[in-house]
């Protein structure tokens, strides 16, 4: 049960924290904790970032912090912020606003002392959540009652809000995935379709970090289920139909991997096919390891061979690389589960036999030689150096990984000899 009043938040346990409030205090009235510090405290949920919402304006923030133990920088004094630094801890201090003009994720803002003009600006109800060091709670907009009910609403007009910043469509089915507990209200979804294409003004970056996080929610696959049948992601990927495979997957990894969900993974298993996931990683503008690991999870994973021997599975894995061969593992299993080719036991069964199997190689698979051994050895230098240790190497496979530095020395011998 959601509280009316707070106890026992991390703020109320910090002394730089209540040190900060005490130094905000003005004739105005106090500083308060604001947005998801205070809906995560009320959810029970671990609290990453502090916010703190005050009448002040960001030049006094300053002025009072001057001469503190604390590190200040003014990262935002044009819409009023300023960051706070201690103990490796951060915390952002925000002079209440209203906005005057907007443009796009811009805003032009003028600073207020009203907190309910503070509170209409924001995205959602349950982000307007005010608390006071006491835990007293401030709720101007009924993010309170939405809160306790997992209803995810926009602060006032949703097609206003979407105006100012179209990233908060996205993350709307964010919030949906980890706090919605009620349906999205229809109306709002239809708004929502009707502003996909502007997703296509955001960054690949911005995209990347909210359909990421979405996806490591704990059930993602109603949620992206939802927003495929709505058309939210239309003009950004190529996605299967359905999200079943995903659904199959949260499956295996919440019994194989607990704690650990895997967004690109989670992702590879709604993207269409291989063109997709190129077309997909340079919109999202990921790195070369996660593009390569995207690309290569977007093969037909399912017509893995089921018969492959311990050696052939050695073999493969180091082929394709220890993350690429467990990525595969995984992913198979859920196709398993999905074409009910394997019980959900069995497919997990199996793929944690794999999975153990694989750790156990990654040590094991490591080529003995360098080229400085094949140096000391008595060659000379010269690219033949290369050649005759991917021969070597070639030997060592076929072998099973078996033969130690010095029987590969060995074998290099008789290489020479016979050259």
């Amino acid at each position: 049960m959601i509280p009316s009043k707070i106890s026992h938040a991390h703020w109320q346990e910090s002394h730089e924290l209540k040190q900060i409030i005490d130094v905000l205090i003005d004739k105005s009235g106090p500083a308060r904790f604001v947005g998801g510090c205070v809906r995560d405290t009320l959810l029970g949920i671990s609290v990453t970032d502090t916010d703190i919402a005050t009448p002040l304006d960001p030049e006094m923030v300053m002025e009072r912090l001057k001469g503190t133990d604390f590190r200040v920088v003014p990262t935002g004094l044009k819409h009023g912020t300023v960051s706070v630094y201690f103990h490796g801890e951060c915390c952002e201090i925000t002079t209440l606003r209203r906005d005057v003009e907007t443009f796009g994720r811009h805003a032009r803002v003028e600073f207020t002392d009203d907190w309910l003009q503070d509170a209409k600006r924001r995205d959602f109800t349950i982000n307007a959540l005010y608390a006071d060091f006491d835990g007293n709670i401030f709720d101007p907009i009924g993010g309170l009652q939405d809160l306790k009910a997992g209803r995810i609403r926009f602060v006032g007009d949703p097609e206003k809000r979407l105006e100012e910043d179209i990233l908060r469509l996205l993350r709307l089915f964010r919030f949906q995935a980890y706090y919605g507990k009620s349906p999205l209200n229809p109306e709002t979804l239809r708004i929502c379709e009707k502003y996909t294409a502007k997703l296509e003004m955001l960054s690949g970056e911005r995209i990347a970090k909210e359909i990421f996080r979405t996806l490591k929610a704990p059930n993602p696959a109603p949620i992206f289920q939802l927003m495929l049948t709505h058309k939210i992601l239309d003009h950004i990927f190529n996605l299967r139909p359905d999200t079943t495979l995903l659904e199959s997957l949260c499956k295996i990894e919440r019994k194989l991997v607990p704690s650990q969900e895997d967004a690109l993974r989670r992702f590879a298993s709604i993207i269409m096919d291989r063109n997709s996931a190129k077309a997909a990683s340079d919109r999202l503008k990921l790195s070369n390891r996660d593009k390569r690991r995207l690309f290569a999870m977007s093969s037909p994973y399912h017509d893995y061979p089921e018969n492959f021997d311990p050696k052939q599975e050695r073999y493969f894995m180091y082929q394709v690389s220890a993350q690429y061969y467990q990525d595969l593992m995984i992913l198979h299993a859920a196709t398993d589960v999905l074409e009910r080719k394997k019980s959900l036991k069995d497919a997990i069964a199996l793929c944690q036999k794999r999975l153990d199997a694989s750790q156990k190689w990654e040590t094991e698979l490591v080529f003995p030689l360098k080229g400085q051994d094949l140096l000391d050895a008595g060659m000379k230098p010269g690219p033949k150096i290369k050649r005759v240790l991917n021969l070597l190497e070639e030997y060592w496979q076929e072998h099973d990984f078996k033969p130690s530095k010095q029987e590969c020395l060995e074998h290099f011998k008789k290489m020479s000899v016979e050259s």
